[in-house]
């Protein structure tokens, strides 16, 4: 679905220009809200931006994102598409100015989407700017260039490069033992995250545990990025082992998803495998 890219590659370069424009003044820094889901200056601009852009489209979109969400204005009407997205993902890098951040947007078809029904994906890291992108039956790329997983994965547990959600750990603790063996890492966004396992910088990353987390919040960024590990030749499980292809992203109903994300199924059923013995104890 390659109608989408030159409008997303535009996009993600107005998502910069607005991005350096709030942090020559500091903004990137500060809330806006002061309720208790703080929204940031960038996340505020970037929910305009975002959905401005598609707007001025002749087709029509619905649009869940997490601000949306904490505003509890997520606008779900009978569309063409249905625009998931994550203002800033990796807030707290960004507001330390440390780490990978930026938006993820993701256009499915239809009005309750599942994940196969995503046809076109990016993730923008503002940090170093360098946009991921994938279409549907087309392929995976970084800054234009095609990205695959992992071919193979090492057979010491040590040298397998693991990627974990801290947060999900904070509240799981069963699954820590089976993943520290792996000396796995968090890099504070969840699309960075995904994103590295694409392009074979790291071989697994397992996220979860998100009913039990104030945020609740994976679909954002799971749902478009889907199909960016698709494209580049991996998989995304559940925690039983099941691809999560034909599950509804279900942002708008608050769904979290327990999922692991590895370049092929037997290594992914493997670890799914782990985590149900870890719970189970």
């Amino acid at each position: 679905m390659t109608e989408f890219k030159e409008f997303l590659r535009e996009l993600s370069e107005q998502c910069m220009k607005e991005y350096q424009r709030i942090a020559d003044t500091g903004g990137h820094k500060e809330d806006v809200s002061d309720s208790a889901e703080a929204i940031s200056e960038v996340d505020e601009r970037m929910t305009e931006v975002i959905m401005d852009a598609f707007r001025a489209r002749p087709e029509k979109f619905s649009f869940e994102s997490e601000e949306l969400k904490k505003k509890s204005e997520n606008l779900v009407v009978s569309g063409d598409y249905t625009v998931v997205f994550d203002e800033i993902d990796g807030t707290g890098n960004m507001k330390n100015e440390r780490g990978p951040f930026g938006p993820v947007i993701g256009i499915a078809e239809g009005d309750d989407p599942v994940f196969d029904d995503v046809v076109a994906a990016i993730f923008y890291d503002l940090k170093n700017d360098s946009l991921y992108e994938a279409y549907s039956g087309v392929g995976a790329y970084r800054d234009g260039e095609e990205i695959g997983v992992a071919e193979t994965i090492p057979e010491e547990d040590i040298a397998v490069r693991g990627l974990v959600d801290q947060a999900m750990l904070g509240k799981k603790p069963e699954i820590a033992e089976s993943m520290w063996r792996y000396h796995c890492k968090d890099l504070g966004s969840m699309a960075f995250n995904i994103a590295l396992v694409a392009s074979d910088r790291a071989d697994f990353l397992v996220t979860g545990g998100h009913g039990y987390v104030k945020e609740n919040n994976t679909a954002e960024e799971i749902g478009p990025l889907y199909l960016l590990v698709k494209e580049a030749g991996g998989e995304i499980v559940d925690w039983e082992g099941e691809d999560i292809g034909g599950t509804e992203i279900g942002m708008d109903r608050n769904k979290s998803h327990d999922v692991v994300v590895a370049p092929n199924q037997r290594f992914a059923e493997r670890l799914a495998d782990e985590i149900k013995n870890d719970i189970s104890r």
